[in-house]
């Protein structure tokens, strides 16, 4: 019992150092690069880069589910030739998944928009480097201290590159490229140690079997995909509308803090997947039972989340008047109001975790949670092209918290309206 505890706080620290290291120093490399960039020009980086988030949403796909699923259980040293044939399968797919959907972005940017196209295409790095890191293999092994070591590394290599070699406009394509080239490498480097050190195989797999994993977790992606329609693409529609530079900026700085938040807090819903999922068999339908179950193991998370917002935000308040290079993000048009207003998104999206991914997906209700991603999704974007035209950054914040709220108001009401039922055998009947 003692070694699994062991090995589980070890898997904690390196999942929370993982994601903190993707989230915590990308936000610190966009103080630096509005700075010296200009607010003109890093509207530029981060409509760029919000283009690449389309390729990273297509690549990811189902795996970082479905492919977890797969080898669960699995060790290297006895099931070498399993995992390697699940790998392979998944590079494959995600190779061409890549190859297919950056080149229609970069046709699409080149020909109907003026942005420049070596951005998108420095931005695109990140996206492969997603391929290779393969962040779902360590998770189904239980070993993340690899992608942990790897990433940490590459994020610092990239506030250096930025902090050493962007200082004007002219610079602005090292931005992306500083942040995509150490990422990508850095999952050449993860594939290389899956290989080497773990002594797994690497081939082409047929076309039948890529399309085979494509057609299994066609829902969990169309799911992922609609999520993106108000988490991510907020910001092409505010350049769309014609928002101004410095609204996007700020716009951009506050919902890295956001991604920020989140990205430190997820290994939380990680440990407590499992234990909601244990708790929950027995139920194969949503119920107020079910759902006082959920709250168990949300409301301790939503008590962190919480006391991390509100001390970031005590903290930001204290250390901008004392600190020149915040000083001047006060500067930002209606910052101080768009961090207000996207303040508790981490909260709600933490509960339509718990309540949606964890919970109606369990208990038999896959379709609804994808209707009520769909629904929120495009109420989100309706949304953000009415009120970033009238209100610009701001209108897009209301929008992005706005949607999350929707979105857990959509699924708690399953829970509300249906009875649960209990199953005959010890877990749920998945539609």
């Amino acid at each position: 019992m003692l070694k699994k505890w062991r090995a589980d706080a070890l898997n904690l620290t390196a999942l929370t150092c993982l994601q903190a290291s993707n989230a915590v120093i990308p936000l610190l490399i966009v103080p630096f690069s509005i700075a010296r960039l200009g607010t003109v020009s890093y509207a530029n980086v981060a409509i760029a880069e919000a283009i690449s988030m389309i390729a990273v949403a297509i690549v990811l796909y189902s795996f970082e589910v479905d492919g977890v699923s797969r080898i669960s259980g699995f060790q290297p040293h006895s099931h070498r030739e399993a995992l390697s044939k699940v790998l392979s399968a998944v590079l494959t797919t995600r190779l061409i998944l890549f190859v297919g959907i950056a080149t229609i972005l970069l046709v699409v940017t080149f020909a109907f928009t003026s942005l420049p196209v070596v951005l998108l295409a420095c931005w695109l790095l990140v996206p492969l480097g997603q391929v290779f890191h393969s962040y779902w293999f360590y998770q189904g092994i239980e070993f993340n201290i690899p992608p942990a070591i790897l990433t940490l590394t590459a994020r610092l290599l990239s506030l250096v590159l930025v902090l050493l070699f962007v200082h004007s406009p002219q610079d602005s394509i090292l931005v992306p490229l500083a942040i995509g080239g150490p990422f990508a490498i850095a999952g050449i480097a993860s594939t290389l140690y899956k290989v080497y050190a773990l002594g797994l195989r690497l081939r082409w797999v047929r076309l039948r079997i890529v399309f085979d994993y494509l057609t299994h977790g066609h829902r969990i992606f169309v799911g992922t995909a609609a999520v993106m329609l108000y988490r991510e693409v907020n910001v092409l529609l505010m350049g769309m509308v014609g928002v101004p530079a410095g609204a996007i900026s700020s716009y951009s700085l506050a919902e890295k803090s956001i991604k920020m938040i989140q990205a430190i807090t997820r290994p939380l819903n990680q440990i407590a997947f499992p234990k909601v999922l244990r708790a929950l068999r027995g139920y194969d339908s949503p119920g107020r039972d079910t759902a006082v179950i959920i709250l168990r193991y949300t409301l301790p998370q939503i008590a962190v989340v919480t006391i991390v917002v509100i001390t970031l935000l005590l903290s930001f308040n204290q250390l901008a008047p004392r600190i020149d290079a915040l000083r001047r993000f006060q500067e930002l048009p209606g910052i101080g109001i768009i961090f207000a207003i996207v303040a508790p998104a981490p909260v709600f999206g933490l509960a339509n975790f718990m309540f949606g991914s964890a919970g109606l997906n369990f208990l038999g209700d896959q379709r609804y949670y994808l209707r009520a991603i769909l629904t929120a999704g495009t109420a989100s974007a309706i949304g953000c092209l009415l009120l970033a035209h009238l209100y610009g950054a701001i209108g897009a914040a209301i929008c992005f918290c706005g949607a999350e709220l929707l979105l857990l108001a959509i699924v708690i009401v399953r829970y509300r309206t249906r009875p649960h039922r209990l199953a005959d055998y010890g877990s749920p009947i998945h539609d």
